[in-house]
C-alpha cells in the first residue's frame, strides 16, 4: 500500500514537469522494479506480460530493464534483482 501511495504522490507532483508516461515510468522504476526478485525461469512469463503492459503505457525505461532481463544471454538460472545498481541505467 505504501508504494502505491508513493507512486500516486509522485504522479501528482510531476504534473506540469514531466509527461504522464515519463512520470509513470520513473515512478515505477523507483518503486516497483526494485521489488522484482527471483530466478528468470520463474519470472519469465510474468516479466513478458509486465513488459507488454508497460510498453503500452510508454514506460521505456522500465521496458529497457525488462528487455535486459529477457535477453537470451541471461540464463534461466540467473537471479534477477531489481535492486542491482545497473537497474534504471539502461535505456538512458
Amino acid at each position: 500500500m505504501r508504494a502505491h501511495l508513493e507512486v500516486e504522490r509522485y504522479l501528482s507532483n510531476a504534473v506540469g514537469v514531466l509527461s504522464d508516461s515519463d512520470a509513470l515510468d520513473l515512478a515505477l522504476l523507483q518503486r516497483v522494479i526494485p521489488k522484482i526478485r527471483g530466478y528468470k525461469r520463474d519470472l519469465d512469463l510474468g516479466l513478458e506480460r509486465l513488459r507488454t503492459v508497460l510498453g503500452e503505457r510508454g514506460c521505456r525505461r522500465c521496458g529497457a530493464v525488462l528487455d535486459d532481463w529477457a535477453d537470451a544471454q541471461t540464463g534461466d538460472d540467473a537471479f534477477l534483482d531489481g535492486t542491482a545498481v545497473e537497474v534504471g541505467l539502461s535505456g538512458q
